[in-house]
């Protein structure tokens, strides 16, 4: 995650944007630490790192997160806490965005699963809804932004056959994207 074939650091498109001043922000429907989020802000050997990732947001520059994961960053085998981390780096750390009104004040995190978001049928508005708070709040900054938005249970639901699982998926990622072109527009 985050390395070359030779187990060096190589800088993300999340890292290069923080350099220039852009805010930056992650959404994904699996553990903001899986692969695909994790590749824009962590540097790890091996993808499965899950609570080494987690770590590392402490320290990522990244303003606005959103995804499941809450498990890689509070009950983790070495004790620590890693939203009190983030807290105690004043971070807003929230648990659903149901209530949350953009724009919010970053640093702004939510750990909305204990692992993964439930899949698209039971989570509802969720995705759309998260872009939606980052783009505003990201938004607000003022200096342009870098949002990685992924819809993660495509591939799960992909990779399990699930014919209707990927079709629910894809459209609520198609409602994501939505938001992302009115505000483009």
């Amino acid at each position: 995650i985050g390395m070359n074939a030779d187990s060096i650091a190589v800088k993300s498109i999340l890292e290069s944007t923080e350099e220039i001043g852009m805010a930056t922000g992650l959404i994904a429907t699996v553990r903001i630490t899986h692969a695909t989020p994790a590749s824009f802000y962590a540097h790890q050997i091996n993808r499965g790192m899950y609570e080494e990732i987690a770590s590392e947001m402490l320290t990522s520059g990244v303003d606005f997160f959103v995804g499941g994961g809450r498990n890689n960053f509070e009950n983790r085998k070495d004790s620590l806490n890693y939203s009190d981390s983030l807290r105690n780096a004043d971070y807003n750390i929230v648990y659903s965005i149901d209530s949350v009104e953009a724009p919010v004040l970053l640093p702004f995190g939510a750990l909305c699963a204990d692992v993964d978001m439930p899949q698209a049928h039971e989570r509802g508005n969720f995705l759309p809804q998260a872009v939606d708070l980052a783009i505003k709040s990201l938004d607000a900054r003022g200096n342009g932004f870098f949002l990685m938005v992924e819809g993660s249970q495509i591939d799960y639901q992909g990779h399990g056959n699930n014919t209707q699982g990927v079709v629910n998926e894809m459209l609520d990622f198609d409602r994501a994207i939505k938001i992302a072109l009115d505000f483009a527009e």
